[in-house]
C-alpha cells in the first residue's frame, strides 16, 4: 500500500521535473507541438495513478485491515467504505481530465492544425 503511495508521488514529482523545461525559442508550431506532448504525458500519469497505483493500495489497504478487524460487519463496511473512496477517486479524475486537460489538449490540437493548414 505504502509502496504504490510512494511510486504515485515518486511518478509526479518526475514528471514535474521533466516537464518543467520549457523551449520557447523554438519555432511557434514545435513548441505547441511540446506542451501537447507534456498534456498527454499528464494525462497519463494521471490515468496510470488511479489505474495502477491508487485502486490496489487501496485494496491492500482493505486487505491489511480486514485481517485486523474481528467481525464481519467491520470487513463488509471497510469494503464499502474503500469501494466508495477508490471509486469517488476514480470519478474525481475523471472530471480533472475532462474540465482540465482535454480541453487544453482540444485547443492546442486544433492550432496543431491550423499551422498544418497554412503551411499547405
Amino acid at each position: 500500500m505504502f509502496l504504490c503511495l510512494a511510486a504515485m508521488l515518486a511518478g509526479s514529482i518526475i514528471l514535474k521535473y521533466r516537464l518543467r523545461e520549457s523551449h520557447p525559442w523554438l519555432p511557434e508550431e514545435e513548441f505547441v507541438a511540446e506542451e501537447r506532448e507534456k498534456i498527454i504525458a499528464r494525462i497519463a500519469l494521471l490515468r496510470r495513478n488511479v489505474v495502477w497505483f491508487f485502486i490496489p493500495s487501496m485494496l491492500g489497504f482493505l486487505a491489511w485491515q480486514a485481517g485486523l478487524s474481528h467481525s464481519a460487519q467491520m470487513v463488509a463496511a471497510l469494503a464499502i467504505i474503500v469501494a466508495l473512496v477508490s471509486a469517488g477517486a476514480f470519478l474525481f479524475y475523471r472530471w480533472k481530465l475532462r474540465t482540465d486537460l482535454l480541453p487544453i489538449l482540444e485547443d492546442i490540437d486544433r492550432e496543431l492544425e491550423s499551422f498544418r493548414n497554412k503551411s499547405k
